[in-house]
């Protein structure tokens, strides 16, 4: 817990609310105000809110308006210390008159490493019961994909890109814990560049050598040949790959075999946006519709796809909705 960097960070909230029409509803108490980490996290939370809570997303909430000198800021982190602050020790913080007694919400994903227990103590932070907002709509409504219109994704398609989506997961946390040198980027399937999947993929199966050639290219500093070939040495003698990965660097099962069913942390593991890129390299269907024709970040017009067909009635199941039913946050469905 940093009480410097949640003072910065709560000043740059009241900075930025300070321009809108909504600032004296948080002052009086008449508004509450539930910061996500994305548009698409409020195209879908705001179906549900109270009248009373105002969602805003973290980049406006933090970031850089009306000539303020801020650097740029991870939104999750900025999250997670503001509502633990305000909600948990907001004697030691030094807000802006005015902004004491705001009652202050955070929504986040649980991603890659899951936030420290520290903050998530705060019943005011609400965390995804999956990986992110994707894997918890296709992991409650089991045939979310094939509701969407124009466009259709068989059952055999959706497999495949989670039997992909699943082995990109395990290589994270592996290359991730291998080295530091190298940066993950270039397979993210959440940013403005398409992955290359045919790079590294064949049959619906990962090369790990092929994977991480393919990374050091596209990193701004290569490593040599030397180095990298340490990189995979280390990768491979790793236990958890022993079992998995064959003498030519593919995956040992064939997606015909594989079961996420069977796979007891599959939808903590499996990033959504992998899910998404996976299905448009797949499916023509959907690489044809979700083209980013609108310019948004890949896979934006995919997310709000799935926002619009989900049952919201099946998110009574999910810990993430009954904790903000429990502060009053979202309505009855």
């Amino acid at each position: 817990m940093n009480v410097k960097e949640i003072n910065r960070y709560v000043n740059m909230l009241v900075g930025n609310l300070s321009f809108t029409m909504d600032y004296n509803h948080f002052v009086n108490g008449s508004k509450r105000l539930l910061i996500v980490e994305g548009q698409t996290d409020k195209k879908f939370i705001e179906k549900i809110l109270n009248e009373d809570v105002v969602c805003l997303v973290a980049n406006k909430a933090f970031g850089n308006q009306r000539g303020f000198d801020q650097e740029e800021v991870k939104c999750k982190s900025a999250i997670m210390q503001v509502v633990y602050g305000m909600s948990k020790i907001p004697m030691l913080i030094n807000c802006p008159k005015g902004s004491e007694k705001w009652i202050i919400f955070g929504m986040i994903d649980l991603d890659f490493d899951s936030p420290s227990s520290e903050y998530t103590s705060t019943p005011r932070l609400f965390v995804t019961d999956t990986h992110d907002l994707e894997t918890l709509l296709l992991s409650t409504d089991k045939g979310l994909l094939q509701k969407l219109e124009e466009c259709i994704i068989p059952l055999e398609d959706a497999k495949k890109a989670f039997y992909l989506a699943y082995q990109m997961g395990i290589l994270r946390q592996v290359i991730h814990d291998a080295t530091s040198e190298i940066t993950l980027k270039p397979i993210s399937g959440g940013g403005r560049e398409e992955v290359d999947y045919s790079r590294f993929v064949e049959k619906y199966e990962i090369n790990l050598k092929q994977l991480l050639e393919y990374i050091n290219e596209k990193n701004e500093t290569a490593l040599s040949s030397a180095k990298l070939k340490k990189v995979l040495d280390k990768i491979t003698s790793d236990k958890r790959m022993k079992k998995t990965i064959n003498k030519e660097y593919k995956w040992n099962l064939s997606w015909m075999e594989f079961d996420p069913e069977k796979v007891s942390n599959f939808w903590e593991l499996v990033n959504g946006h992998d899910i998404l890129s996976l299905i448009r390299y797949i499916n023509q269907d959907a690489a044809e519709k979700y083209n980013n024709k609108n310019n948004f970040f890949l896979n934006r017009d995919f997310e709000l796809d799935l926002v619009g067909h989900y049952e919201y009635s099946k998110l009574r199941e999910t810990k993430i909705y009954n904790d903000m039913l429990a502060e009053n946050v979202v309505t009855l469905i």
